[in-house]
């Protein structure tokens, strides 16, 4: 199966020169930084399957990419395409390899809760019919062996089927529901971008009151969605503390790789912190 993207092309266009053929990009693994054409980094193979593959190029990176280029030319777009990139923001929180990390931490808790769950109502047929305690017993060891199988390597293809924005309806709807400003800049700093470009407060989520999420859309435009009323909507001008704010949320997010439109000498000693001090808005 050839290289699948994790990230979009289209997405990854917005933060290069040429048209796609030039883009920086700064490995904080192998502690390098070089530039390459925006096709050649940022796939891995066999990531998922074809179908996966065919209905994230179709069903939702199609729609949503031309949502980007209007946003990209500061133009107003609909409910309906904010739902559009609502959905590629929730899918693109899942299908980034960061997502299928996020699945194999959850897995010892989520296979406890589970286990917790089937062993009360199995325990409770027991005591209502004591001549099936045996095997009662016999199918809570037999659940507890494939729990703690999976709880230790929990199989891919759970998290490919929750990859689709119907598998997280609260988050769709939260997105929707939020005032999106779109901070523009309008002097020589950038926007960066990593090969995990939607961020949020995880310990907040993005329904509470203070719920922040934001996703760069190129190196001068980003999504800043928050439930505030007492900012304008639309397109504002960014100011120097929150590119500054914006780029660290983006390199604390970043799994391996930030991309820049151009070479930064500061970029690479930035993305190597251990530490980030990331702060909300006031």
């Amino acid at each position: 199966m050839a290289n699948q993207k994790c990230v979009s092309i289209t997405v990854r266009k917005g933060f290069s020169k040429d048209n796609g053929k030039n883009i920086w990009v700064y490995d904080k693994h192998e502690n390098r930084e070089f530039a390459t054409q925006v096709k050649s980094v940022g796939n891995i193979t066999n990531f998922y399957s074809a179908d996966v593959e065919q209905y994230l190029a179709d069903i939702i990176e199609g729609p949503a990419n031309t949502v980007i280029e209007r946003i990209r030319n500061q133009e107003q777009i609909s409910d309906s395409e904010k739902e559009i990139l609502s959905e590629y923001m929730a899918v693109m929180f899942k299908r980034v390899p960061r997502g299928l990390e996020r699945l194999n931490e959850m897995a010892p808790s989520i296979c406890t809760d589970l286990h917790n769950k089937i062993s009360k109502d199995l325990l409770q047929i027991a005591k209502e019919e004591p001549d099936k305690v045996h095997v009662v017993n016999n199918r809570l060891a037999e659940i507890e062996k494939i729990l703690e199988k999976y709880a230790k390597n929990p199989p891919k293809e759970i998290w490919l089927e929750n990859i689709p924005p119907g598998r997280s309806p609260q988050m769709v709807a939260a997105l929707v529901g939020m005032k999106w400003r779109f901070l523009v800049i309008e002097n020589s700093m950038n926007f960066l971008t990593s090969d995990n470009p939607f961020f949020h407060f995880t310990s907040i989520g993005v329904g509470n009151p203070e719920s922040e999420a934001c996703f760069p859309i190129s190196n001068k435009i980003l999504l800043w969605a928050t439930w505030r009323n007492d900012l304008p909507l639309g397109y504002i001008t960014a100011t120097k503390q929150g590119i500054k704010e914006m780029n660290r949320r983006a390199a604390s997010n970043a799994t391996r790789f930030i991309f820049n439109i151009e070479f930064e000498s500061w970029i690479l000693p930035f993305i190597k912190k251990k530490q980030w001090k990331l702060h909300l808005f006031k």
